[in-house]
C-alpha cells in the first residue's frame, strides 16, 4: 500500500529532469530484490510482501525529501487522507485474512471482495477520508451527486 504512494513522484521527477533523484531511488529497488531473494526460501511470500513494504517506506520519504531540497517544486502531500484511508484498510486486511479460508472457488472470492468494498465505503464515510474537491470529482464524473460524505 505505501509503495502506491512513491508513483506519484516518479512523473514529476521525470518532467523535471532529475535523474539524480531517480538513479539513487533505484537503491529501494535494488535493496526490494536483495530482500526478496533472501526472505522469499526462507520465510515465504509473505516475507516478500514486507520487503516491497520496507522499500516503500524508505523511498516515500527519500523522494519528500529531495523534492524538498531541490526546491524548484512545492508539493503538498495529503498526509491527513493517508492516514485516513490507511486506517480504513486496517479492519478491511484483518477481514480478508481472517475470511481467506472460506474462499473456495471464484463466487465466494467475489462475495468476500464484494464485502470488503462495503466494509471499506463504509468507513471511508464515516472517516470522512474523501476532501471535498475529490467528492466535487467524482460526483461531476458520475453525472449525479452520490458521493455526499
Amino acid at each position: 500500500m505505501i509503495i502506491q504512494f512513491c508513483y506519484a513522484y516518479t512523473p514529476i521527477l521525470y518532467a523535471l529532469e532529475k535523474s539524480r533523484i531517480l538513479f539513487i531511488a533505484s537503491g529501494a529497488a535494488i535493496y526490494n530484490l536483495i530482500m526478496d531473494l533472501i526472505l522469499i526460501p526462507r520465510l515465504g511470500i509473505l516475507r516478500a510482501i514486507l520487503a516491497t513494504g520496507s522499500a516503500g517506506i524508505i523511498l516515500l520519504p527519500y523522494y519528500y525529501i529531495a523534492l524538498k531540497k531541490e526546491g524548484s517544486v512545492k508539493l503538498k502531500y495529503p498526509w491527513k487522507s493517508f492516514i485516513k484511508f490507511s486506517v480504513n484498510n486496517i479492519p478491511l486486511c484483518f477481514m480478508l485474512f481472517f475470511l481467506k479460508g472460506f474462499i473456495h472457488n471464484i463466487t465466494s472470492l467475489i462475495g468476500i471482495l464484494i464485502i470488503g468494498a462495503i466494509i471499506y465505503l463504509c468507513l471511508s464515510c464515516l472517516n470522512k477520508g474523501f476532501e471535498e474537491k475529490d467528492r466535487e470529482l467524482i460526483n461531476k464524473a458520475i453525472g449525479s451527486k452520490l458521493f455526499v460524505f
